[in-house]
């Protein structure tokens, strides 16, 4: 499919998937690398806010309990907390009065002091005998939700207890708001009573208005949502909570992405969430518009290709047309008029003497072969004939010394037809009948011989018999049957030679009930064998005598006829012996007849 692909179609086909290649390329490597490094950055630039959110909450807890920090530590207040806890008895309205206007006037003091004076002070009693309230928000103190915890008396001693209500932790609560309470404390621990300073969430929703940039979640110790005051959905309580288990930098779900920073001073956790698909718009506009302009650019720049393609294989196209115009008998590219195209005239003289030159290379390569092939058919035939000759002549020998005249007289008469078939150097290439009938002189000389000892087994189809063959190409193999494959076996000695024509091709099988080949000896003619039928020459380093020489020398031969439709196996069988098997296509390769 495709061969039958132009130039011109094929260049742009593959220009085109170069681009295609290219844009998918790019695509993916925004889509992974840049998106990650994108992501990265909005993480990371997510996690700066989280600490700066997570600083400004510090900085703001710190001066509510250094606030704490100065009641506790004004002398002239723990001396009025000493006087207030030895009062055993029910206060009178004087006393409280007395109280009262004291402690407002160091709250008032300490307030106006500090950056918190928009604060509510409250300070209790031990056992809440005495409550002293200061301030002007709307607010319900704390100290009384928690007061009852069983753990509130060590949690508070020596440091300050941080308390949120909100919705979040008291669903009835109206307004949220934020307390710190510490212990009016002796040096050997007793507690004399208590003061919280109290403050709305003012200063967090400040902090907590990122604009467009997210939303703010504050998280404490124990996963209870500190920020925002109003009632959180569960399912959003379970993601909030599900994040700080994970631990991951940036959380990401569908449709928002979430991080968050743990505050090692106050314990409390600030998770910023942001909408995916506005945290992302930037980076997905420029690859929208990256990729549009890539298309853009890989459509014109294929259409421009296909165009310069057209005009350059113009003159390929004309000179293609011309071209099949031509034969042997009429080499000429052009036999009316040159061509204006300056190019096509160039190709064109280029070709003619090209044609010219391989005219003449193919005629001296023709008298070469031919004069190749006769003087390797004269080497390959002298190769053969002696040793056989050597053969026949000792046995009529031994049939002679052994009074056996008509034996003699046959074996000579069988010997002469043989040696006739050799000489006939006019036809080296022969039939299968021909074959047949060189072997049935062959094999009956080698009966004469081994007598009831061998057995031979001839099957050729009729159809078969016009199959052209190398002279002496089912001798060697049949030979060297008789003189190795026997050797280690018993009698009878079986050889089998079956032949058979299809539609296509041929196969011709030899095969005989011997030992078998050395496995040593078969693998190396096996090798020299594959060498053979996958290269124009060969030479032998052969050890394994004429036999192993005699194969080589009619694979060789067969492949000079049949080139490359020539299938070849030697193989011992599966219940031993030696199995040849030819295949070929009915037509050879190559008229050797002529």
């Amino acid at each position: 499919m495709f061969s039958r692909i132009g130039v011109r179609t094929g260049f742009t086909l593959v220009f085109t998937a170069v681009m295609l290649i290219m844009v998918l390329a790019i695509y993916w490597f925004l889509h992974f690398f840049v998106l990650d490094a994108y992501e990265q950055l909005i993480i990371d630039n997510s996690k700066k806010l989280n600490i700066e959110l997570a600083e400004q909450i510090d900085l703001y807890l710190n001066d509510l309990n250094q606030l704490t920090k100065n009641f506790v530590s004004n002398q002239t207040l723990m001396e009025n907390m000493r006087q207030l806890d030895r009062m055993n008895q029910e206060l009178s309205m004087t006393e409280m009065l007395y109280f009262d206007r004291t402690f407002a006037s160091h709250a008032s003091y300490l307030l106006n002091y500090s950056e918190m004076n928009k604060s509510n002070v409250y300070i209790f009693g031990r056992q809440n005998r005495f409550k002293f309230a200061y301030g002007a928000l709307p607010l319900q103190s704390n100290f009384e939700s928690v007061q009852d915890d069983e753990s509130f008396r060590e949690r508070v001693t020596g440091r300050a207890l941080l308390y949120f209500e909100n919705h979040n932790t008291n669903g009835e609560t109206d307004k949220p708001s934020i307390s710190i309470i510490r212990a009016f404390s002796e040096v050997n621990g007793y507690i004399l009573g208590f003061i919280e300073i109290q403050q709305d969430y003012s200063f967090l929703d400040k902090i907590a208005d990122l604009g467009t940039s997210g939303d703010l979640y504050i998280l404490d110790r124990n996963g209870e949502i500190v920020y925002p005051a109003h009632k959180l959905p569960d399912e959003t309580v379970r993601l909030l909570r599900e994040i700080l288990r994970n631990g991951e930098e940036g959380y990401r779900t569908k449709d928002f992405l979430y991080t968050f920073y743990t505050s090692p001073e106050s314990g409390l956790t600030t998770i910023v969430r942001h909408v995916t698909d506005q945290v992302f718009q930037p980076f997905y506009r420029l690859k929208n518009v990256t990729l549009t302009a890539l298309v853009l650019v890989c459509g014109v720049s294929v259409l421009f290709i296909y165009f310069v393609t057209w005009q350059m294989t113009k003159p390929i196209r004309l000179l293609r047309a011309r071209v099949l115009k031509f034969d042997l008998d009429n080499m000429k590219l052009f036999a009316s008029h040159r061509s204006y195209n300056n190019e096509i005239n160039l190709l064109n003289d280029a070709f003619q003497q090209m044609i010219d030159r391989l005219r003449r290379s193919m005629e001296r390569e023709l008298a070469a072969n031919r004069a190749e092939m006769e003087a390797r058919f004269s080497t390959l035939q002298a190769q053969i004939a002696p040793h056989f000759i050597h053969n026949v002549l000792y046995l009529i020998s031994i049939s002679a010394a052994e009074g056996r005249n008509q034996d003699v007289v046959n074996m000579c008469k069988r010997l002469s037809n043989m040696l006739r078939y050799m000489a006939e150097s006019n036809h080296r290439i022969v039939t299968l009948a021909d074959e047949m009938e060189y072997m049935m002189n062959y094999l009956t000389l080698i009966q004469y011989k081994y007598e009831d000892f061998i057995e031979i087994d001839i099957d050729v189809q009729q159809e078969a018999k016009t199959i052209p063959l190398p002279r002496l190409t089912i001798q060697p193999f049949v030979e060297n049957a008789i003189k190795h494959a026997f050797n280690d076996s018993d009698p009878p000695w079986k050889i089998t030679i079956i032949c058979r024509a299809y539609e296509r091709d041929w196969e011709l099988i030899i095969e005989d009930n011997g030992a078998g080949m050395d496995v040593d000896k078969l693998h190396s003619l096996q090798s020299q064998i594959s060498q053979l039928l996958t290269s124009h020459s060969f030479r032998s380093d052969s050890q394994d005598g004429t036999s192993g020489l005699g194969i080589l020398n009619t694979v060789m031969r067969l492949k000079m006829l049949y080139a490359d439709s020539l299938r070849f196996e030697l193989d011992n069988g599966t219940s031993g012996g030696t199995r040849i098997h030819i295949r070929a296509a009915l037509k050879p390769n190559r008229n050797e007849t002529e």
